[in-house]
């Protein structure tokens, strides 16, 4: 690949990770506190391929200059660049990724003090619910919670679960989270379908010597518009 070539293509990739770290789409693949290296990198690698051509133009390189010839398969790195920028894989869903497994939360969430809930009903991602579950069970029961996911097909068959794609970096470490839901739900759900629902924990259900997803016992449960940030931290 001819060196113009060369260096306008790490423009267009540098471009690309600047614009999915401007316009949000950048939380389909990494964690929202990864925007400000996302801007930086990006935007060192447009300034070195600047940089790059600005050299070539004050020496006076030939862009026929046979020197400039590469054999290197530069252009593979259009294809990540092209499919960001036109395709924009959706957020990783239902069915993308196993489930974490409740051992895995069990040992990640050893048990110690948790600051007590907020009065009322406090709302909690589901990742914090399975952890205080499994490492502080005591601080749910009696308690009236509300959280949100989406719904996917509990392991009967016969009704519905609740889950989150939980990730510690980007897409590639997501884990599911599961919560085990008994109670009414809207009618006419889909895998997939966000809802909110409203309950408390089933006593006994979420201890660290059976490792077992937590059950909620459901009030209320109802349909909302997935959020901004599907995943959760």
């Amino acid at each position: 690949m001819r060196r113009e070539a060369q260096n306008l293509l790490l423009i267009l990739v540098g471009a690309t990770i600047v614009k999915i770290a401007l316009d949000g789409s950048y939380l389909r693949y990494v964690k929202a506190s990864l925007q400000p290296y996302l801007l930086l990198s990006g935007g060192v690698i447009v300034l070195l391929g600047l940089i790059a051509i600005a050299r070539d133009v004050r020496a006076g390189r030939a862009m026929a200059d046979p020197h400039n010839e590469s054999s290197r398969p530069y252009w593979m790195l259009l294809v990540p660049a092209a499919v960001i920028l036109f395709l924009a894989p959706p957020a990783l869903g239902t069915g993308a990724v196993p489930s974490a497994g409740p051992e895995l939360v069990s040992a990640t969430s050893p048990r110690r003090p948790l600051p007590p809930l907020a009065e009322g009903t406090p709302t909690m991602p589901l990742r914090e619910l399975a952890h205080r579950a499994h490492a502080a069970p005591d601080t749910l029961h009696g308690r009236t919670i509300s959280t949100a996911g989406f719904v996917l097909p509990n392991e009967a068959g016969n009704g519905f679960d609740l889950g989150q794609l939980a990730i510690a970096c980007c897409a590639a470490d997501a884990q599911l989270l599961i919560l085990h839901l008994d109670g009414p739900l809207p009618g006419g759900l889909t895998e997939g379908d966000w809802i909110s629902v409203t309950g408390h924990i089933t006593a006994g259900r979420a201890e660290l010597a059976t490792p077992s997803w937590p059950t909620m016992v459901v009030d209320e449960a109802r349909r909302i518009d997935p959020p901004k940030i599907t995943y959760g931290y």
